[in-house]
C-alpha cells in the first residue's frame, strides 16, 4: 500500500462525492422520497467513486454517465443507513455515532418505517441508473446482507472456523461494497465488472475485520457500547487469538485479549498481524484491478493504520523498576532486544 496516501485523496473525493450526491438528495426529497444528509464516513460511495474511472477519479474529473453513476451511488447509501436503522432495532441500541438512535428516541415503530422508507427510495434510484443489470446485482446485494445478518443471527452461541466466518462477512458487510465498486464498469459495459464486485466485498471483510478488532479495544470510541458482539455470544474473529470461551465477564474477555505472553506478544498484536496480511492481499488484488487508484489504497492505509493506534492504546503499561535497580536489569536482561524494545517510545517501537 502507498506510505502517505490517507489524507488528501479522501478528502478531495469525499468533498467530491457530497457535490454529487447533493442534486440526487433534492430530487428525492422533491418526489417525496427518503433521503439521506449524505454525512459521515460515506464509505460506499467513496468506494464506488473509485471504481468509476480510476484515473478521472483520483483527478477529480469528470465521470462517463455521471447521472448514473449518483443515482447508484445513493442507492448504495440509502440502504446501508436502512440497514443501521434496522441493526439498532434488532441490536436495542440506544446511541450510534454520540447520539441517541431513532429507535430510542422515537420508537420501534418510527425506526423500522424509516429504515423501509430508505430502502424503498434506494430501488426506485437503482432503476434510474440505466443499467438493469445493475439494480439486479444491487437487489441481489441487498437480499444477500440481510441473509448474511440471518446467518450471523443463526450462529450466535457457536464457534466459528475462519471459513464459515468469512461466508458470513462476505454477504452482510461485503455485499454492498461490492455493487457500489462494480457500478461505474457496469455503467461503462466493461467485461469486467465481476472483479470490480468481487474486490469491493473483499474490502467489506477488511472493513469488518478493522470493526470487530476495535470491538474489543473498549478504550476506542466507536459510536457503540464496546464488546458487545461478544455481550450476545457472536462468533467474530479475534476471539480465536485469544480463545476466549462465552461467558466471561465481558471486562475479563477484553482483559484476556491484552494480556501479552512471555515474548510480550497480545492476541491483540497477533490479531493486528493477521489484519495486515489480509488488508496487503486486498491492497494487492485492487493495484492490480485499478492501477491508478488512491481512493481505496487510502482507506485500507487509514484502516491499519487506526487498527494500529487502538492495539498500541490498548498494551500493558510496562511498570518500569525504580532508578536504583536499572544497573542490574540491564546486566540481566541487555541482550534481549525484545525487552529493551518494550522500553521505546510508542511510535518508534512500532518501527
Amino acid at each position: 500500500m502507498r506510505a502517505g496516501a490517507s489524507g488528501g485523496p479522501l478528502a478531495v473525493a469525499l468533498e467530491r462525492i457530497r457535490r454529487g450526491l447533493a442534486p440526487v438528495g433534492v430530487r428525492l426529497e422533491g418526489e417525496g422520497m427518503a433521503s439521506s444528509t449524505w454525512s459521515g464516513k460515506l464509505i460506499r460511495p467513496l468506494v464506488g467513486y473509485a471504481g468509476a474511472s480510476p484515473r478521472v477519479a483520483a483527478a477529480g474529473g469528470r465521470l462517463r454517465r455521471p447521472e448514473g453513476l449518483w443515482n447508484a451511488l445513493a442507492a448504495v447509501q440509502l440502504a446501508h443507513e436502512a440497514s443501521l436503522l434496522h441493526d439498532d432495532v434488532i441490536d436495542g441500541a440506544a446511541e450510534r455515532r454520540g447520539g441517541p438512535t431513532v429507535a430510542a428516541s422515537r420508537g420501534v415503530a418510527a425506526a423500522l418505517v424509516e429504515g423501509d422508507h430508505l430502502l424503498t427510495s434506494a430501488y426506485r434510484m437503482a432503476l434510474r441508473t440505466g443499467s438493469v443489470a445493475w439494480a439486479e446485482l444491487f437487489a441481489q446485494a441487498v437480499e444477500r446482507t440481510v441473509a448474511g445478518e440471518k446467518a450471523q443471527a443463526r450462529a450466535a452461541g457457536r464457534t466459528l472456523g475462519w471459513s464459515a466466518y468469512e461466508e458470513i462477512v462476505l454477504g452482510k458487510s461485503g455485499e454492498l461494497l461490492g455493487a457500489a465498486l462494480a457500478a461505474g464498469p457496469m455503467l461503462r459495459g466493461d467485461w469486467d465488472a465481476h472483479r470490480f464486485y468481487e474486490l469491493g466485498r473483499r474490502v467489506g471483510l477488511i472493513y469488518q475485520m478493522l470493526d470487530d478488532l476495535l470491538d474489543y479495544c473498549p478504550h476506542v470510541d466507536t459510536g457503540k457500547p464496546a464488546l458487545g458482539d461478544y455481550a450476545r455470544d457472536l462468533w467474530t474473529w479475534p476471539r480465536a487469538y485469544a480463545e476466549l470461551p462465552a461467558g466471561l465477564d465481558p471486562e475479563e474477555a477484553g482483559r484476556r485479549l491484552r494480556e501479552p505472553d512471555e515474548a510480550g506478544v497480545t492476541p491483540l498484536d497477533r490479531c493486528l498481524g493477521r489484519l495486515r496480511v489480509e488488508a496487503l492481499a486486498v491492497s494487492g488484488t485492487a493495484a492490480e484491478l485499478m492501477p491508478d487508484d488512491v481512493i481505496v489504497q487510502a482507506l485500507l492505509e487509514s484502516w491499519l493504520d487506526h487498527a494500529a493506534a487502538a492495539v498500541e492504546a490498548a498494551r500493558p503499561v510496562v511498570e518500569l523498576p525504580p532508578v536504583a535497580g536499572w544497573e542490574r536489569l540491564m546486566e540481566d536482561h541487555a541482550r534481549s532486544f525484545r525487552f529493551a524494545a518494550r522500553l521505546f517510545p510508542a511510535a518508534r517501537r512500532e518501527r
